[in-house]
């Protein structure tokens, strides 16, 4: 698993470890997610930086019946793609910006801003 300081959980809960332990450190430089938990369901998004430079991305969610990554990997796609998604919206008409009305705007902002932080990270060094 990767250790701590590459996981960063920006949601009122965090994954637990068996979870997370399909981050390693031989494929994944760093994690980034948001997931809520409301009695018997959970949503969110987490993206995952690759040691290839792609970005490993998928919705969260769990009921009684399934976990949060049991659909993992999701989607692969390249850090530009994955920062337009940051700021608009593919299930729109048009793929519009995300608004701050949005009920998943605060998610999407979070992800956003760290997403940015760690690249700018990378970049120096």
């Amino acid at each position: 698993m990767l250790p701590e300081s590459a996981i960063h959980s920006l949601g009122s809960a965090n994954l637990c470890d068996s979870e997370l332990a399909v981050f390693t450190e031989d494929k994944y430089e760093w994690v980034v997610y948001w997931y809520e938990c409301d009695c018997y369901e959970g949503s969110g998004m987490l993206f995952a930086l690759r040691k290839d430079g792609k970005v490993d991305a998928d919705m969260l969610g769990h009921c009684s019946c399934y976990g949060p990554l049991d659909d993992w990997p999701g989607n692969t796609q390249d850090m530009h793609e994955t920062l337009r998604e940051m700021i608009f919206d593919p299930d729109r008409p048009g793929k519009e910006r995300r608004m701050p009305e949005d009920h998943d705007y605060p998610m999407w902002q979070a992800i956003n801003i760290k997403i940015r932080e760690l690249l700018a990270e990378r970049n120096r060094l």
